[in-house]
C-alpha cells in the first residue's frame, strides 16, 4: 500500500479526529478571499528536522503545523513525509464536521466555495469529516509574518502534469512497474491497474520524488509489496499491458501522486489530508 507506514497509523490513533473548529489566528478580523492560489506550501521533511525548526523556517506557530497536519504532538514528525505550511498572514484552521460542505463553510466566513477550494488546492468539492481546511481571513497571501523566515518553496500543484509520456522506462523498469501493478491491483478493474502505474510515473516526474521508476519503487517505506515481498510475483498479461498503457501516456487519475486502499490500510492521516483525486475501484487517489 502506497505510503502505508505503521508509524503514521499510530499517529492517526493518537491524534484522533476532532469535530470542532480550530481558530488559530486572526479570528476577530473580517474574512477575505485568498489571493493568488493555495494558502499553503508543501514542505518535505528532511532527516534531523523538527517541528520547531520548520516553524522557525517559515515563521508559523508550531501548534498550527501540528493541527493542520494532524500530528500527534509537536515532538513527532517523520523524515520523508510532507507537511502543509500556511503561507498567509491570517487564517483559521477548520476541521470538517459531518454534514459540512465547502459552500456552507465558506459562507460562514464570508468566502465563496471557489475561494475556499482554491486556498486548499482541492481538485473538487469533496471534503471528509476530520479533514483540515485553511480558511483565509483578512490580510494578504504573502509569506507568513515572521520577519526572518526563509523563502517558501512553491506549493505542490493540485493537478501535476498528467500522463506517463516523457518518463523513460527501461525494459527492466517496465517489468518492475508491471510487478507493482500486479502486487497492488491484481483484483482491480483494468483502469485501476493503469491508475496505479500512472501514480508511479507521476512520482518520477514530480520534484518531490526520485527521478527513475526503479528509485521511486524502491524508495524506503513507500510501497507495502516491496516490504512484504509480494512485489516479486510474476505479473499477468493484463498488468504488463497496464504498465505499457501508463508509460505511453494514459493517466486515469489526472496526475495523482498517492493511492491507498482504505479497507486494508485503515485511516491514513497524511493521505487523507491530500487533495483528493477520487476513487477507482477499491483505491483512493490523491494529489
Amino acid at each position: 500500500m502506497a505510503n502505508c507506514r505503521w508509524r503514521r497509523a499510530l499517529a492517526g490513533l493518537l491524534a484522533g479526529v476532532s469535530l470542532s473548529v480550530l481558530a488559530v489566528m486572526g479570528s476577530t478580523v473580517p474574512a477575505a478571499a485568498s489571493e493568488g492560489g493555495p494558502a499553503f506550501v508543501t514542505h518535505y521533511v528532511q532527516r534531523g528536522e523538527t517541528v520547531w525548526k520548520i516553524s522557525r523556517k517559515y515563521g508559523v506557530p508550531m501548534e498550527d503545523i501540528v493541527q493542520l497536519n494532524r500530528l500527534p504532538s509537536a515532538s513527532v514528525v517523520w523524515a520523508g513525509t510532507y507537511l502543509a505550511i500556511p503561507r498567509i498572514d491570517r487564517y483559521d484552521i477548520y476541521t470538517v464536521r459531518r454534514g459540512d460542505t465547502l459552500f456552507k463553510i465558506a459562507g460562514a466566513y464570508g468566502l465563496t466555495a471557489a475561494e475556499l477550494q482554491q486556498a486548499n488546492a482541492l481538485a473538487g468539492d469533496l471534503i471528509l469529516p476530520g479533514q483540515r481546511l485553511i480558511v483565509p481571513l483578512g490580510g494578504s497571501t504573502g509569506a507568513p509574518s515572521g520577519g526572518n523566515a526563509a523563502p517558501a518553496p512553491a506549493p505542490a500543484p493540485s493537478r501535476p502534469q498528467a500522463g506517463g509520456a516523457g518518463v523513460r522506462a527501461t525494459d527492466y523498469e517496465l517489468r518492475l512497474l508491471a510487478q507493482m501493478v500486479e502486487a497492488e491491483a491484481a483484483g482491480e478493474p483494468y483502469v485501476g491497474k493503469v491508475a496505479v502505474a500512472a501514480v508511479i510515473l507521476n512520482r518520477v516526474k514530480s520534484p518531490l520524488f526520485p527521478d527513475t521508476v526503479a528509485d521511486v519503487l524502491f524508495e524506503p517505506y513507500q510501497f507495502e509489496p516491496v516490504l512484504n515481498g509480494t512485489f516479486w510475483q510474476e505479473p499477468s498479461a493484463e498488468s504488463w499491458q497496464a504498465a505499457i498503457d501508463a508509460v505511453t501516456g494514459w493517466d486515469p487519475t489526472g496526475g495523482a501522486l498517492y493511492f491507498w486502499n482504505p479497507v486494508k490500510s485503515g485511516y491514513q492521516p497524511f493521505l487523507e489530508s491530500r487533495p483528493s483525486a477520487g476513487w477507482i475501484g477499491n483505491h483512493r487517489f490523491a494529489y
